[in-house]
C-alpha cells in the first residue's frame, strides 16, 4: 500500500500536484461545524415560519421571514466553503 493518509479533521484537501495532504485545525473546524449547526436551525426556522405567515394571510411578514432564512442560507454557505477549502 502506497502513502495511506489517516484523516484526523473534516478539512482536508489532497493537492492533485504535489499529493500533499492539507489539514485545519481540529478545534477551529470544530466551531465552524457548530457555527453551521446554528446557521441551518436559523434557515430552517425562518423558512418554516415565513410559510406559516404566508398561509395566515400576512404576506409581508412572510417575505420578511423568507428573506432572513436566504439570508443565514448565505452565512451558512459561507461556513461550508471555509470548512471545505
Amino acid at each position: 500500500m502506497k502513502n495511506q493518509a489517516t484523516y484526523k479533521t473534516t478539512a482536508r484537501c489532497l493537492n492533485p500536484v504535489s499529493e500533499d495532504l492539507m489539514q485545519g485545525d481540529a478545534k477551529i473546524i470544530d466551531i465552524f461545524n457548530t457555527l453551521l449547526a446554528g446557521e441551518l436551525t436559523a434557515v430552517d426556522q425562518y423558512l418554516i415560519h415565513g410559510e406559516m405567515y404566508a398561509d395566515m394571510g400576512l404576506a409581508h411578514l412572510a417575505e420578511k421571514s423568507l428573506h432572513e432564512s436566504e439570508h443565514e442560507r448565505e452565512h451558512a454557505r459561507a461556513l461550508i466553503q471555509r470548512i471545505l477549502f
